[in-house]
């Protein structure tokens, strides 16, 4: 899972596979606990591309996308928002989650 930034969002705005977006706090506790969930999710998954956006760092992508609250997930197709969750939820939720797009 590699780091969103704004060198590299134009890369994943191109993407024609799925993209989520976890937005994350490096203070945030639910986010630590999101976050081994979501790189286990990524490793088994190939047909999405994963990259994680630290709020603190990337204020112009958080506020770009609309994001009020951590950690929160959105899911790019062709560099259009289709979906997004948010909070702490166990990895069959989040693979349940994902499945639906």
């Amino acid at each position: 899972m590699q780091e969103l930034n704004k060198e590299n969002l134009e890369e994943a705005m191109k993407s024609e596979t799925l993209v989520a977006l976890d937005f994350f706090g490096e203070w945030c506790g639910p986010c630590k606990t999101m976050l081994p969930i979501f790189t286990k999710v990524d490793s088994e998954t190939e047909d999405i591309n994963f990259y994680k956006v630290n709020v603190d760092t990337n204020k112009d992508l958080t506020n770009k996308f609309n994001v009020k609250s951590i950690p929160t997930v959105i899911i790019l197709k062709k560099g259009k928002e289709i979906g997004r969750f948010s909070g702490s939820m166990s990895e069959e939720d989040v693979k349940n989650k994902l499945k639906e797009f």
